[in-house]
């Protein structure tokens, strides 16, 4: 909670002081798949993860009409350090079946890209080996989305494919 909340919080109120008096600026907080959806035994993590999501979502509602944009990025597994500690080891071939954490990095220019007046609140970004996510709207190839009640935005191959992912979930909101 110190580091995923906390640090979250701190940095975020740091960086939005000069962003006010610009009226300008991105955040971008690297949340994780589970800050929207619960997984056992990583109670903790979690909860830290959604109150992120929270974070994020409270802070764009809160600066949005000074130009601030917030987003929120999701990623599934990733493979990073981390796994080198667990208990359990993971296999080599299970890791390289994970994200890489260029792919998160791939997103998050993308977001910085988007013109003014659109915005993205939230991405999931998954390897593809995850089945139990196919319940999410999937952006595919040359597919008209309607996301949510919000917008119709077309994307097309070229830029989902730019991104170094086969699939993404996009919540975008034009305003």
């Amino acid at each position: 909670v110190n580091t995923n909340l906390k640090g979250s919080f701190f940095s975020a109120r740091e960086a939005l002081r000069s962003m006010k008096e610009k009226r300008l600026g991105t955040i971008i907080n690297i949340v994780s798949i589970t800050g929207i959806k619960a997984a056992p035994n990583v109670l903790p993590y979690s909860v830290s993860k959604f109150g992120m999501m929270a974070l994020g979502q409270t802070l764009l509602a809160e600066n949005l009409k000074l130009g601030i944009k917030i987003h929120n990025i999701c990623p599934g597994t990733t493979n990073t350090s981390i796994w080198d500690k667990k208990e359990i080891p993971v296999s080599e071939a299970k890791r390289k079946r994970m994200l890489k954490p260029e792919d998160i990095a791939s997103v998050a220019e993308f977001l910085l890209t988007l013109p003014k007046n659109v915005r993205i609140d939230e991405v999931v970004v998954l390897p593809n080996y995850f089945p139990e996510f196919e319940k999410y709207l999937w952006i595919d190839c040359d597919a008209w989305v309607n996301s949510w009640d919000t917008v119709e935005l077309y994307f097309k191959a070229c830029e989902m494919e730019s991104l170094g992912l086969h699939k993404q979930l996009v919540r975008v909101i034009e305003y």
